[in-house]
């Protein structure tokens, strides 16, 4: 049974280092992007960060190795980057064997983007593709209202999260949301702030609040925040899941529900089953925008030196013609970057945060993504091979009973 919070009203609130440079003189200077195995670039939404590091880790142990080059520039300019062609530059960043994080050095007058990153539908960036361009869609992001861990509030609605963001805790209050200051949001071009924005009914151009520059900068602001109570904040899950210790995510009413529901059928639990079956409104599919053969087939354009690889990590994040090994690792990535695996819902929507419907995967995997998740369902039925299996769940697979 999912928890509910009921929702009553507007809202129911919520000196070695230095030692070392003279030692070792000027820094070392960071490698060339160009130089990494099998480099594709990537640049959009600084949410998908934490499933860009799972999955590059998956990729720079294949053979041959591919190397993830990411730029955090906001999901509307990741489209922007395919596109219009606008080049990276500076600097980028990949993750090494260990798994840290790198910065690598890209040329002078910038690298071409092979996979824009986006939050959110093109058109909520104001953006149509070219037919030499495809959406390809990922795991599922989950979009959060946050406020500090010791915040005595548990949830807002719609209507509140519109007069405190619209109003800025000014003119129209909705206590204790009162204060400006400590209204962590994003840059326009976010698409944290562009989903979240079309749920409430806002546009991203009359919210009022502290801007940050990405996902980390608000994070760090609501986790430290001295008025918790006054705190609000926007974020995707993944950032809040893997930080609860010190933020919470607030159960949330969409305009036309008649209570509050958290992503996850408990404050402490991550299985999304209220974002899987369509109870909790925010969430949509991750975006990689890619050329394709100019008929929509799918495949980079010839014309792009990396074709190859820039399809190989396609392929992987959308989970196609994977191996079974293959599959299982992305599903086990997917769930570690806090998402949701697409093969693990139950309900789908085809715009930005519309009506859902009935959805069965071709290859489901909900027991098992709740497996990974510690909250293994009661109907779910573990298996070693479809013998194991029966009804309305005849296949085995990743150990568990599924549809199909």
């Amino acid at each position: 049974m999912e928890k509910r919070i009921l929702v009553s009203r507007l809202s129911v609130p919520a000196a070695l280092c230095a030692a070392l440079v003279l030692l070792t003189g000027a820094p070392a200077q960071a490698a060339e992007c160009s130089s990494l195995p099998n480099p594709v670039y990537l640049a959009g939404s600084s949410a998908s960060k934490p499933v860009l590091k799972q999955v590059a880790k998956i990729l720079a142990a294949r053979d041959p190795a591919i190397t993830l080059v990411y730029q955090s520039v906001g999901s509307c300019a990741g489209i922007d980057a395919m596109v219009n062609g606008t080049p990276v530059t500076a600097t980028a960043k990949y993750w090494d064997a260990s798994e840290a994080e790198v910065a690598c050095d890209l040329p002078p007058g910038g690298s071409t983007v092979d996979i824009g990153i986006s939050d959110v539908y093109a058109e909520s960036c104001d953006y149509t593709l070219p037919s030499t361009q495809k959406d390809f869609f990922g795991a599922v992001q989950v979009m959060a209202f946050v406020a500090p861990a010791a915040a005595s509030e548990s949830s807002i609605s719609a209507a509140a999260a519109y007069v405190a963001l619209g109003f800025g805790g000014q003119t129209h209050v909705v206590p204790p949301w009162d204060n400006k200051d400590f209204f962590y949001i994003r840059a326009d071009s976010s698409g944290t702030k562009a989903m979240i924005a079309k749920a409430i009914g806002l546009p991203v151009s009359k919210w009022i609040g502290n801007v940050q520059s990405g996902s980390g900068d608000v994070n760090a602001a609501v986790s430290s925040s001295v008025q918790p109570d006054k705190t609000i904040g926007i974020l995707a899950a993944d950032y809040a899941d893997a930080n609860r210790d010190k933020m919470k995510i607030l159960a949330y009413e969409h305009s036309d529900q008649l209570c509050g529901y958290l992503p996850d059928s408990t404050s402490t639990s991550f299985d999304k089953i209220n974002v899987r079956e369509g109870r909790y409104a925010i969430w949509g599919p991750l975006h990689f925008v890619a050329n394709t053969d100019g008929a929509g087939a799918g495949i980079p354009g010839a014309g792009n030196p990396a074709g190859t690889s820039v399809a190989t990590v396609l392929d992987y994040l959308t989970h196609s013609g994977l191996s079974e090994a293959d599959s299982r690792a992305m599903i086990e990535a997917e769930a570690a970057a806090y998402t949701v695996p697409v093969c693990a819902m139950k309900v789908t929507r085809t715009s930005e945060v519309g009506p859902t419907t009935p959805f069965v995967p071709d290859e489901p995997c909900g027991c098992f993504f709740e497996s990974l998740k510690g909250a293994t369902a009661t109907e779910c039925t573990e298996c070693t091979s479809n013998a194991d299996c029966s009804g309305a769940t005849p296949t085995c697979r990743f150990g568990f009973c599924e549809a199909k």
